[in-house]
């Protein structure tokens, strides 16, 4: 049976990955590249996917169980205390939307969304491969939570992403989940809106973004930085004087233009020249040295021990940021989403 094309999705799951604008605006960074699209028309995603965004006052579920058979489930409470739920289903080799709005009186809802979980996902018995779940503001013990919790621990999903706005989120949602067998990741992220980086001057300014990684018994934990319309000069000036083990990723940024301007950075740099990428390096200190890596992608520059570099790996390391590389999991492909708003 072939997927449906990209074309015939459903209009939110769309717009989820393409309001924002072209791919060539915003030096590549947008939410979603050709690649994304032909990954929901391929199957070189790991799926299925089960995506769960949970506040004070909405709900709302994605499930993509292959690229032709997705559902979306929203529901938002109302000033009222009542709430409204809206279903659009895609499925199978015809396209089937099924659009449903109806409004749910608040002493029900708790049991409204266990029913829809239970209908949904958990009586078909869809092996998930990976669930991503945002809580955004929730202060105290959640009863959907507690629902999902139970559920997984008759058929747990293989990876479990915490995706809120703060580490302190994350770590208050690991603990409904951390009696389960499950290989956790936590992500958080924030955007910098300082504009001393170069105010009033002419030069180039690009995006960034800068990476933290690490892992703890917990699990592994990414942090995203967004920076805007920053000089770069002022902004590698930044990496030097506070040198720190970090990713720091210029999607799309030009590579001729860069090479120019890194070379007037560095005074003692080194410069390696690969088949497919460039490398210039310089140390910083006695323990941490600074990499450049340039690939027809963009530019990535790591902060660490040369130990844990391998200059000779010409693979891009935007990893799923890069507007051009394929495949990306559909983790990530929705993540992408999140990030990318932080510049716009």
């Amino acid at each position: 049976m072939a997927p449906k094309c990209w074309s015939n999705l459903p209009s939110d799951v769309k717009r989820e990955v393409l309001e924002h604008g072209d791919c060539q605006q915003w030096f590549n960074v947008r939410l979603c590249s050709r690649a994304d699209m032909n990954l929901v028309d391929s199957l070189k995603l790991r799926i299925p996917f089960l995506k769960i965004q949970i506040s004070n006052t909405t709900f709302s579920i994605i499930i993509v169980e292959s690229p032709s058979a997705i559902l979306r489930i929203d529901l938002h409470q109302k000033s009222g205390g009542n709430a409204e739920f809206s279903v659009e289903i895609f499925k199978n080799s015809d396209l089937e939307l099924g659009n449903l709005i109806k409004t749910i009186e608040n002493t029900t809802l708790d049991a409204e969304i266990s029913n829809l979980l239970e209908k949904s996902i958990f009586h078909r018995k869809i092996d998930i491969a990976t669930c991503q779940i945002q809580a955004d503001g929730l202060q105290a013990e959640n009863p959907v939570l507690a629902m999902i919790h139970a559920k997984f621990t008759e058929n747990a999903p293989k990876k479990l992403i915490f995706s809120g706005k703060s580490m302190e989120e994350n770590r208050f949602l690991a603990k409904f989940f951390e009696n389960l067998n499950i290989d956790f990741v936590f992500r958080s992220w924030r955007k910098d809106l300082s504009r001393e980086w170069g105010e009033g001057m002419n030069h180039l300014r690009i995006k960034i973004f800068e990476v933290s990684k690490w892992t703890t018994l917990l699990g592994d934990f990414e942090h995203f930085t967004a920076y805007d319309e920053i000089e770069p000069v002022m902004y590698m000036a930044r990496i030097l004087s506070r040198p720190m083990k970090r990713s720091h990723w210029f999607p799309g940024f030009h590579v001729p233009v860069a090479e120019r301007l890194f070379r007037q950075i560095f005074r003692q740099e080194m410069f390696e020249k690969f088949e497919n990428h460039s490398i210039r390096k310089s140390p910083i200190n006695l323990k941490l040295w600074i990499f450049v890596k340039f690939t027809k992608c963009g530019i990535s520059i790591f902060v660490g021990d040369p130990k844990d570099f391998n200059e000779r790996d010409g693979t891009c390391d935007l990893e799923w940021m890069c507007p051009n590389c394929a495949p990306k999991t559909m983790e990530n492909w929705f993540f992408r989403e999140t990030i990318g708003k932080l510049h716009f």
